[in-house]
């Protein structure tokens, strides 16, 4: 389907909006689409549309994170429980 605004071509059959400018198309208006609240300057490239999120962390990445770290932490406290014997620092034999 043609932009009115822009020319592109590329945009596939059935799309509200261009995927190169963001202008409506099928209706003859120019000029960018309006964003109900979406991010500015993104476009869908499934169907066109400008009102996208802008993304982050997924909240089960921040757990994973966070109980791995508590995880770690509790073996690296248990490394400190292991103790070497008492050696001689002359020939090394070990003292009971």
């Amino acid at each position: 389907m043609g932009c009115p605004n822009c020319g592109c071509e590329t945009n596939p059959p059935g799309s509200g909006f261009c995927g190169a400018c963001g202008a409506r198309l099928g209706t003859g208006q120019t000029g960018p689409a309006p964003s109900a609240g979406g991010v500015q300057g993104r476009v869908c490239r499934g169907c066109g549309s400008s009102r996208t999120t802008p993304g982050g962390i997924p909240t089960w990445a921040v757990v994973a994170a966070v109980v791995g770290f508590c995880v770690m932490g509790v073996f690296s406290l248990l490394f400190l429980l292991v103790r070497e014997p008492a050696r001689c620092l002359d020939c090394g034999a070990t003292l009971d």
